[in-house]
């Protein structure tokens, strides 16, 4: 566990150095979008770790990855289709929250 979480934690440094590297369109086109794996990755990491214990430090790792995604997206499709699968997995929390499931009972 404490793997993962320092894994996601230093991807989402890289996604933040990203950031500001990819605040100039060219710049964009010199990301492959092979990087966008790791970056996934460690959002849904983040999104688990959140979910799991409700951190705040994990919360704002997980937005500053999901920002840099959404960065990517007019680049990379694969970008937005990565963004829609954490869209759909905190529908899908939310709705077994309400339904009791998912420490909702």
């Amino acid at each position: 566990m404490q793997g993962l979480r320092s894994t996601s934690l230093k991807i989402r440094e890289m996604s933040l150095d990203l950031l500001d590297l990819l605040v100039l369109p060219s710049q964009s086109k010199k990301l492959s979008p092979l990087c966008l794996d790791s970056l996934y990755a460690a959002m849904a990491t983040l999104h688990w770790l959140w979910k799991e214990a409700g951190e705040a430090e994990i919360k704002a790792a997980l937005e500053d990855v999901r920002r840099c995604i959404s960065r990517t997206s007019m680049r990379w499709r694969v970008s937005r289709d990565y963004l829609e699968i954490i869209k759909r997995q905190d529908v899908s929390f939310a709705m077994a929250f309400r339904a009791g499931g998912a420490g909702g009972k």
